[in-house]
């Protein structure tokens, strides 16, 4: 039997946190400090207010993030979240890692495609006209094991984005 795809909506205000549904399920959340001359904070929550992670996001050049905490309770260790050009990378447990390629044309195709053992497992399209952030990511199988990892990934490098 066939997996059905499967999509996630994700929405939010500029520079203030994302939250991510499915249907009207609230499944995970973050929430940013932003603070001038200094490091923001991105803090990020399971569907029940549980603090999963707290990101220290920083660099004018070239973002840099640091883990000041994760819940080991809840999530396994992440051991890094990276950022490059067109490219984000989280890595966890076991040497796995789930990374996010951009479009270098964000109004063509999907915003970013997700990647999994460098195989295709889904894509991340944002909505261009809106007032406030509004994505969707759909999954192609609905029972991908690793997908607080990525959804994380996703809080971290868009919850802050600067949109000027």
């Amino acid at each position: 039997m066939l997996d059905a795809k499967i999509t996630y909506r994700i929405n939010g205000d500029f520079n203030s946190g994302l939250k991510i549904f499915l249907d009207d399920n609230l499944l995970m959340f973050s929430e940013v400090k932003r603070k001038w001359f200094s490091s923001d904070i991105i803090q990020i929550y399971a569907e029940n207010k549980e603090l999963l992670l707290v990101i220290k996001k920083k660099g004018v050049f070239k973002t840099l993030y640091h883990i000041e905490f994760q819940n080991g309770q809840l999530i396994d260790d992440v051991k890094s979240i990276e950022e490059s050009f067109l490219s984000s990378r989280i890595c966890f447990s076991g040497n796995k890692s789930i990374e996010l390629k951009s479009s270098a044309v964000p109004f063509i195709g999907p915003n970013a495609r997700i990647f999994y053992k460098n195989e295709e497992i889904g894509n991340i399209k944002i909505k261009k006209l809106a007032i406030n952030l509004d994505y969707t990511l759909t999954m192609k199988k609905a029972n991908f094991e690793y997908l607080s990892y990525l959804f994380i990934l996703f809080l971290v490098k868009e919850s802050n984005r600067d949109y000027d």
